[in-house]
């Protein structure tokens, strides 16, 4: 039966603890650990991502699950949906790697590579735009053009060495990350404001990570962060996909 055995990426909530999830996912809590080295067992950061293989019985209870309350169709078109949402949000990432890239050496590119940034923003709004409101899709599209504005003021001002008004910048940075979680858990109940957080939090921190990196020219460390940044918004897609087929089941069939 070990068809049924693949890696599963947790979310960690308020609240949570190894010995719930060992419990939840039929594995021990060794097991756990051995997955996922670098965390500290006794203090769970919420929002951060956990490897887990859990056992036969779990994929078997929750196959059993989706065939009383899912048609089979249903996770097909949620695969869909995720992958709609790692599209578009790679080519964001890629494209803000490309403008700090742009800033750090003050290439002619910034204005067109910022543009190109703004149409990933809208198309992320444009999927949210086939489930919620017109004006709920344009507040998605403005905070993530916000992120887009801010994030370049930083790196301009941490290329030109303004210390302090790098610092303003960054926490108004982090305010709109703030804002994008309240928005998102507002109209999904199926969204937590405190994972939500934690994950764009860490995506400031990542970005600001990279453009210093690349500043000082360590460029294996700015590879290295890019893919563990990558990954982190990619799980975020696939955690919005989640919450959007928890919330219109009926979309799904």
């Amino acid at each position: 039966m070990n068809r049924y055995r693949k890696s599963h990426t947790h979310f960690v909530r308020t609240g949570e603890n190894l010995y719930q999830l060992s419990n939840h996912y039929g594995v021990t809590v060794q097991s756990i650990m051995a997955q996922n080295p670098a965390i500290n067992p006794f203090e769970l950061q919420v929002g951060s991502s956990l490897y887990v293989t859990p056992s036969e019985e779990y994929y078997q209870r929750v196959q059993v699950q989706n065939m009383q309350h899912l048609p089979v169709s249903s996770s097909l078109l949620q695969n869909a949906l995720s992958s709609d949402l790692r599209r578009v949000y790679s080519q964001n990432i890629f494209f803000t790697r490309a403008l700090y890239t742009s800033i750090t050496y003050k290439l002619k590119d910034q204005e067109l590579t910022a543009e190109r940034i703004v149409r990933s923003c809208i198309d992320i709004s444009e999927i949210f735009a086939r489930y919620y409101s017109p004006e709920t899709a344009d507040k998605i599209a403005c905070i993530h053009k916000d992120d887009l504005q801010l994030g370049s003021q930083y790196m301009i001002n941490l290329r030109d060495k303004n210390i302090e008004e790098s610092k303003d910048i960054k926490a108004r940075w982090l305010a709109v990350m703030e804002e994008l979680a309240e928005h998102l858990s507002y109209i999904n109940p199926h969204y937590k404001r405190d994972i939500l957080q934690a994950i764009l939090q860490d995506a400031v921190e990542g970005s600001i990570a990279l453009g210093a990196a690349r500043l000082v020219g360590n460029f294996a460390y700015e590879i290295a962060f890019t893919d563990k940044t990558e990954q982190r918004i990619l799980e975020l897609a696939d955690y919005f996909a989640m919450g959007i087929a928890k919330q219109f089941p009926h979309k799904f069939v």
